[in-house]
């Protein structure tokens, strides 16, 4: 219940406002073009790093025993 909570009432306003601001074009017209696209590869990288430090022998996740 408190990732969902977390979730709902932080993340999901934040990005909410960053894409209302990326739709005004209050950085301009050219500054940032393909700020979308910047956003969904960001995601994947970030996933795919979160996924190499769980998977790591020495950072990630050990079996308790």
């Amino acid at each position: 219940m408190v990732f969902f909570a977390i979730h709902m009432f932080v993340q999901n306003p934040i990005g909410l406002m960053l894409a209302a601001l990326l739709t005004r074009r209050l950085f301009g017209a050219g500054d940032l073009p393909h700020a979308d696209l910047y956003a969904a590869v960001l995601s994947v990288v970030l996933i795919g790093f979160i996924w190499s430090m769980i998977l790591s022998p020495l950072w990630g996740f050990r079996e308790m025993r």
